[in-house]
């Protein structure tokens, strides 16, 4: 251990974060030389967050004493950088008589038994070896972590503390194996609870459990019906079975899904659930349903807009609405006219731009993310897409020669991204009008606590306390030497409970995604809740979440999609924003300006809505 920090040149290196006045410390290159996951047992490379096995610690009503018995410094519900926030997430909670339905969602979740899936671990053990982590050395930590824990878990049952962050949303205290890890992590779980299929259930149960395993495989053939998803796995099934057979030898298959290992999961699950006898058929994966834009859902409901409710399935339809392939196509016709002012762009968007390169665009568009941030991402996915196309020689398309210097080059491919991303933000416009109303309301709202210096909170509608808190922390300085070169690092003092000022350039673009992910975290607890008492007070509970997508056994899965829609309309039904409004107004005497105007969705159409979460 002390070769690993004298060594400092080896194990670290500093790298300017894109698009931020920051410094990243991560791994260098050497890191991997040095490295062996079978001799280095320090706490360096152990996971930061173990699971338990026992239930953890119920949250209290007074947000503490949840969570892992042995308690750190800070034992409290919400993950908050400073004690000023925490202060005023307590002082706003002791004030007012909230709703505790976020506390009983957050201790119902740690209630969850899981085990680790036998087969996915073998599988993945075997794989892992020649699985090839390029320079991500990152990754390669994350999985050793992933298979060292799951063997220490392979045989026990365990269960997982969860935390709120400051908006109600809710997260996994562990990171290598809980519902909120990556594939690797989440395809270990299994719960511990089997369910009985039986033939009062078995037709929905099983036609769930395709759905899921068409959407793990990665939607092979597009946005289709509930009925042709079922179909490709009928049709897929000797595959499916072979997979799950041997799925080392018999690999092929499997290992195309988008999510190799869940998918993997779901294979194993199918063959033994299609080739056990009537009576003896049991399940115990988790089966995700997921909510399809989730935030522009919300922003669509808020304010009833018919116009975007198909794209994001607020309405039924033959198949699920496409809300990112809806942008695409209003970018390729606009590339057709003379929105786009040069021919280098409109080339790029004809060849360049479908869904898969612009849906991560979309979703930080949705959640706040500034066009100059969302270009220089779409910049660089331009140069890779450039150079796999056209080769070294990629910048003569932008009409560069070998001469100019990389910075000329990216300074013409951003200018290229920018007109792209411009052109997204107004296919969102039209395609979602309520988008940019709410936002540019909730925005200047924020605005007048900007003059003022204060904090904007509100409550969600599970009844957390929202804080939109971003100050100016004090900062320090220390300077470190490093390969031979003289670094200065600052760090923010989040224990301060001086006066500060506001990020007012923070607090302005943070206002509208944080106080949609306030809903979302305000649904999710209310599933949560709802969904453990429908099974009643004598049936093990088994619920995971993510946000938004939530799972249970495929025997449950029609109950819990039932909540899920009911849920939503009964917390929209209530006028979201004109809550907002006048718990502000009330909080703050002041008074805010009039709310947008609705349009003409009838919520009651999302009950009936096949595809809001499938």
């Amino acid at each position: 251990m002390n070769e690993f920090i004298s060594s400092q040149d080896v194990i670290i290196k500093l790298g300017k974060q894109r698009g931020r006045d920051t410094r990243r410390i991560g791994f260098s290159e050497k890191f991997a030389e040095y490295y062996d996951p079978n001799k280095t047992k320090g706490s360096l490379f152990k996971p930061r967050k173990y699971p338990m096995f026992c239930s953890p610690d119920e949250w209290k009503k007074d947000l503490s004493g949840g969570g892992y018995l042995i308690k750190e410094d800070h034992s409290f519900a919400f993950n908050v950088k400073s004690s000023k926030q925490r202060i005023c997430i307590i002082s706003e909670y002791k004030k007012n008589s909230f709703d505790k339905t976020f506390l009983k969602a957050l201790n119902l979740l740690q209630q969850t038994p899981y085990n680790i899936n036998k087969k996915i671990l073998n599988t993945m053990k075997h794989f892992h070896g020649s699985t090839s982590y390029g320079n991500n050395l990152t990754k390669k930590l994350l999985q050793d972590q992933t298979l060292s824990l799951a063997d220490d878990l392979a045989d026990r049952t365990f269960y997982i503390p969860w935390y709120l962050d400051f908006r109600g949303r809710m997260y996994s205290s562990v990171l290598q194996i809980s519902p909120q890890s990556h594939d690797e992590g989440r395809s270990l779980l299994v719960f511990s609870e089997k369910k009985h299929i039986d033939k009062h259930n078995e037709c929905a149960s099983l036609e769930n459990l395709a759905v899921f395993g068409y959407s793990k495989y990665g939607s092979p053939t597009g946005k289709v019906s509930k009925e042709k998803m079922i179909s490709w796995i009928e049709s897929n099934e000797r595959d499916i079975f072979k997979s799950a057979q041997d799925p080392i030898l018999n690999f092929e298959f499997w290992q195309k899904a988008s999510d190799r290992y869940s998918f993997l999961a779901f294979c194993f699950e199918w063959k033994n659930i299609q080739q056990s006898k009537a009576g003896e058929r049991y399940t115990n994966i988790p089966v995700y349903v997921d909510g399809t834009c989730n935030g522009f859902q919300h922003y669509a409901a808020l304010l009833r807009d018919h116009i975007s409710a198909p794209f994001v399935n607020l309405v039924d339809g033959e198949i699920p609405g496409d809300f990112y392939q809806n942008v695409v196509d209003k970018l390729h016709s606009s590339a057709g006219t003379t929105d786009f002012s040069d021919d280098i762009t409109r080339k790029f968007v004809a060849e360049f731009v479908d869904r898969s390169f612009i849906k991560k665009s979309i979703i930080s568009a949705g959640y706040g993310a500034g066009l100059e941030r969302r270009s220089k991402v779409t910049s660089k996915n331009l140069h890779d897409a450039l150079v796999q196309k056209y080769g070294k020689n990629w910048f003569q398309v932008i009409g560069l020669a070998t001469e100019n210097s990389i910075e000329d080059k990216d300074i013409k491919l951003l200018e290229k991204a920018r007109k792209i991303e411009k052109q997204i933000d107004d296919a969102i416009k039209d395609i979602c009008p309520a988008f940019s109303q709410a936002k540019n309301w909730l925005t200047g709202v924020q605005s007048l606590f900007n003059e003022n210096n204060k904090c904007l909170c509100w409550n969600n509608p599970a009844g957390v306390p929202v804080h939109n808190f971003y100050y100016q922390f004090p900062v320090y300085e220390i300077s470190l030497y490093m390969d031979g070169k003289l670094h200065k690092i600052q760090f923010r003092d989040y224990e301060s409970t001086q006066e500060m000022s506001l990020r007012k350039k923070k607090t302005s673009s943070s206002i509208s995604p944080n106080y949609i992910h306030s809903l979302d975290a305000g649904h999710a607890a209310k599933i949560i809740t709802s969904f453990v008492k429908s099974l009643g007070k004598n049936t093990p509970h088994c619920i995971a979440s993510v946000h938004d997508s939530f799972a249970c056994h495929t025997t449950h899965v029609n109950a819990l999609q039932k909540i899920i829609r009911e849920q939503f309309c009964e917390m929209h039904s209530k006028n979201q924003l004109k809550i907002f409004k006048d718990q502000v107004e009330q909080f703050f005497d002041v008074s805010l300006p009039d709310l947008p105007s609705f349009g003409n969705l009838d919520l009651n159409d999302v009950l009936k809505s096949r595809y809001f979460f499938y």
